[in-house]
């Protein structure tokens, strides 16, 4: 027998909204990862959601249950509110936080690391790795086919986008390099640069609190526009 409208409802606030908040909130905080496919995108909020079901507020959910059956959820709304912000909102987003949090600890990724579950494992390429850096990081990025370097600064208003389709950069400022890619001085008046990711050949990420090699406006060498 197939379950009513209002019977589908409850059963996706029962477990797919809770869980698919929980494992959001998980591979966000852990290391972003897309879903495989789409029996996975199904199966892993349905696993996380059952589990907070069973593990984090059982006799809430049974009380629920239980008023459908009866008839008489429609009169104890309150409940049903409080059961909904607690188990589809409040409970996945804590329970998420608190395992991504404790996941990221040295000595539990080290344990992880023995199954082969560690940072690197769960960090889907190295672009993602490298993406995750903003603090104090001077990007050079060479192009294809010998059409020049794009430099900047990736700080904490820059962004690199993780989708696996589209791995592109924005550098929230654009410099001038010379012809051997020394830094020279910012782009006046610029608001950054993006760089789509089918023009990139490969990057060199640097650090420091100064732009590595800047020279004067006067350098000798021309800076590439």
């Amino acid at each position: 027998m197939l379950p009513t409208s209002i019977e589908a409802l409850l059963i996706i606030a029962l477990v797919i909204s809770p869980g698919y908040l929980f494992t959001i909130v998980v591979r966000r905080s852990v290391a972003y990862a897309w879903e495989t496919s789409e029996l996975r995108l199904v199966l892993t909020p349905i696993t996380a959601g059952t589990l907070i079901q069973l593990l984090g507020s059982p006799l809430g959910t049974i009380t629920i249950v239980n008023l459908y059956v009866a008839g008489t959820l429609l009169q104890n709304l309150s409940a049903l509110l409080q059961w909904a912000l607690l188990v589809c909102v409040a409970l996945p987003i804590l329970s998420g936080t608190f395992l991504g949090w404790l996941i990221a600890r040295g000595p539990v990724d080290r344990v992880l690391e023995v199954f082969g579950l560690g940072f690197y494992d769960r960090t889907p390429s190295a672009w993602d790795y490298a993406a995750q850096e903003h603090d104090g990081v001077w990007v050079r990025i060479h192009l294809k086919d010998n059409q020049g370097i794009i430099a900047g600064k990736f700080g904490q208003d820059s962004f690199a986008s993780l989708d696996p389709k589209r791995p592109d950069i924005y550098l929230q400022e654009a410099w001038l390099v010379d012809a051997h890619g020394n830094f020279v001085k910012p782009v006046v008046d610029s608001l950054g640069v993006w760089v789509a990711h089918d023009v990139m050949a490969y990057a060199h990420f640097l650090e420091g609190s100064e732009a590595p090699h800047a020279r004067p406006n006067n350098a000798d060498q021309p800076p590439l526009q």
